[in-house]
């Protein structure tokens, strides 16, 4: 296989522009980036100007949602036109809603219940409760719209805190839409 330096264009790695430089590409495997006046046994291939992209880059083309990528390979050349129909509304994110205040006794097994959180959009809902104040309880469900936990044993009448945030599963293949505001629940655990 012969080696080939292609130089004379900018050379982007992903994550850094390379200017006066040659990528070094030997057969189908690319080598590295040199200096493009560095001495090489390969054979150097003037770009005249434009970039280089080895390996796979996410581009990304802003404006009008159209984009057309052109191909040149051994004196012939081809072009796709990509184009990119957006929603025409935007994701609304979805509404978290709880009770504001529960009551239990030491032994009781609580129910948090998030069955009233829904999506402006009809999207479907992923559920995710945490605590957020008291001595930690087991939470059952932590996923699902309704977690139980049981009342711990108290002396005394104490506070308990548990937030619910729904995130909206936008997309036929159930891609990651918007979060919900936190909704808080109190929980009052008594003798």
């Amino acid at each position: 296989m012969s080696r080939i330096a292609y130089t004379g264009a900018r050379i982007f790695d992903g994550e850094q522009w390379w200017e006066r430089s040659a990528l070094v590409v030997d057969g189908d495997r690319i080598e590295g980036i040199i200096a493009a006046d560095s001495p090489t046994d390969a054979q150097r291939v003037p770009m005249g100007g434009g970039i280089l992209a080895p390996g796979f880059i996410d581009l990304q083309v802003n404006g009008g949602g159209k984009a057309i990528v052109t191909v040149e390979n051994s004196g012939k050349t081809g072009a796709v036109e990509v184009i990119v129909h957006g929603d025409e509304e935007p994701n609304r994110p979805p509404i978290a809603e709880v009770a504001k205040e529960l009551h239990a006794r030491s032994g009781e097994l609580v129910l948090l219940d998030g069955l009233r959180s829904r999506d402006p959009d009809g999207d479907p809902l992923h559920f995710e409760w945490k605590q957020i104040l008291g001595h930690r309880v087991i939470l059952s469900n932590v996923n699902e719209a309704k977690a139980t936990f049981v009342a711990p044993k108290v002396s005394e009448r104490k506070r308990y805190q548990f937030s619910l945030v729904v995130t909206d599963m936008a997309g036929p293949d159930v891609m990651k839409g918007a979060d919900s505001v936190p909704a808080i629940v109190t929980v009052w655990i008594t003798p």
